[in-house]
């Protein structure tokens, strides 16, 4: 079901027929996700995709509405065993981190897309993606 207080924040405009949220600086969010607003940016605007898995309609599990991408316009095609998932045909994989093995995507499938879920086009991902500034 939709919820109509999550999407009434500022910056949020929402057209209930597709599911996508326009923010006051004109950036979309598909797919039911939200616009949050850059922490060192203010007036310009990012889209939470995990806002989206909550609220789409025709949902049966949350596994089945995972998205990514600038706009969360890419739908999840693999699920990790630990949470995380990938698109665009991206396979799951255990990478080893100081912190021990970490779930991660190999985008070498399909060798067009790159990123943490392999949402981005190789070379279109934006600068500091997956920082602090982006939330």
């Amino acid at each position: 079901t939709f919820r109509d207080s999550e999407h009434q924040r500022p910056g949020n405009k929402m057209s209930r027929q597709d599911g996508t949220t326009v923010c006051s600086d004109s950036h979309r969010c598909e797919n039911y996700s939200t616009c949050v607003e850059y922490p060192n940016n203010e007036g310009l605007f990012f889209c939470d995709c995990d806002a989206g898995t909550l609220v789409g309609e025709n949902v049966e599990s949350v596994e089945e509405a995972r998205y990514a991408g600038l706009y969360c316009e890419h739908r999840a095609t693999s699920y990790c065993s630990k949470g995380h998932f990938c698109v665009n045909d991206g396979r799951c994989v255990e990478r080893r981190h100081r912190d021990g093995l970490l779930e991660a995507c190999d985008c070498r499938a399909n060798n067009y897309y790159e990123g943490p879920h392999c949402e981005f086009v190789k070379g279109s991902r934006p600068y500091g993606w997956g920082s602090a500034e982006y939330g």
